[in-house]
């Protein structure tokens, strides 16, 4: 990943923190002038097709389920029937094409168990002509990273957070492009600028807005893994869950254009852990994700189930150049 300059590195880090950032902002912490910061901005969106969205605090938005599946297919079906089959599905806010230990990888939402029941086995009939192998996962919480949300997540939020159809308009709008100005959203929305912009402070406030950040439909020439983990749990277990956090948190972690981690997440259910990571090549990731965690956890304690993500045919890709150690949530494993 040398191909990325330290320009681009810096503008990229910004964005991950503030999408709504102004070229000044990004002239500034890239340390070059306006115009250079444009063109490297032009630049990176073209080759990385970046997205700016919203970074939702699902916590916050009240309890729903949400879930990870990973699908194997015996016969796998093609790409655009897939694409037609989630696309009205508004539980499905993630869809991902994978190649390796499974077939596909979904991140879905429900209000609550019943819902999810029903819509998995309803996924499961759908799908039943390329014989399936579904293994789903409760997703609890995300340790670094963030999943994108489609715009249907406005329609699950709490009733208790008082929104009105105008604060939905607007987080519709800035999950579609969260460097969307406040002139085009006061036009958007027949709301004044400073209207607009108190709305969006109240949102922030009020925990359903985390960040102004930056996804990615595809990462151009980069090797994107997924894994999913279980572990038998013995008395070492809690003891290299903590060796494998300080592997994570190394400092040469952070030094690419966007950390190798995208997302890191404990799910409980199939599998016990989900991490997104990205790299130049397979055998990089071998090497720094996939061995060094066998190394850690031992071979007979731990198996693990990769894949390389090939196609975001819902949804877009988690996309991170955060510092890892200041945005990493801990848990304790008891």
């Amino acid at each position: 990943m040398e191909y990325y300059s330290f320009k681009e590195k810096e503008i990229v880090r910004e964005l991950s923190k503030n999408s709504r950032a102004t070229i000044t902002d990004l002239a500034r912490v890239a340390k070059c002038s306006r115009i250079t910061a444009k063109r490297a901005l032009d630049a990176l969106e073209k080759r990385l097709d970046i997205r700016y969205t919203l970074e939702v605090n699902e916590e916050s938005m009240g309890a729903t389920e949400r879930h990870i599946l990973t699908i194997k297919f015996t016969r796998r079906p093609d790409s655009a029937l897939l694409k037609k089959f989630f696309s009205k599905d508004a539980t499905v806010h993630a869809a991902y094409l994978a190649q390796g230990d499974y077939d596909l990888i979904i991140y879905a939402r429900t209000s609550d168990p019943i819902s999810y029941i029903k819509w998995e086995t309803r996924l499961a009939s759908e799908l039943s002509d390329y014989g399936p192998v579904i293994r789903p996962s409760e997703f609890v919480l995300a340790q670094f990273g963030y999943m994108p949300l489609t715009e249907s997540f406005v329609d699950s939020i709490n009733p208790r957070i008082k929104l009105t159809e105008k604060d939905r308009e607007l987080l519709r709008l800035l999950n579609r492009n969260s460097r969307m100005s406040y002139e085009e959203l006061s036009q958007r929305t027949g709301l004044n600028d400073e209207t607009v912009r108190y709305r969006i402070f109240r949102l922030k406030r009020s925990g359903i807005i985390k960040r102004f950040t930056i996804a990615v439909q595809h990462p151009i020439n980069d090797y994107v893994l997924s894994f999913f983990v279980n572990y038998k749990f013995n008395k070492t277990t809690k003891e290299r869950s903590s060796m494998a956090r300080a592997q994570y948190l190394k400092p040469d972690g952070v030094t690419y254009i966007m950390s190798q981690y995208q997302m890191l997440a404990p799910i409980t259910g199939s599998y016990r852990f989900f991490v997104m990571a990205l790299y130049s090549s397979e055998r990089e990731a071998l090497e720094k994700a996939i061995r060094p965690h066998i190394e850690i956890f031992r071979k007979e304690n731990v198996e693990i189930s990769r894949a390389r993500i090939t196609e975001a045919i819902k949804g877009i890709l988690p996309f991170r150049n955060l510092n890892m150690a200041e945005n990493y949530i801990t848990i304790n494993w008891e």
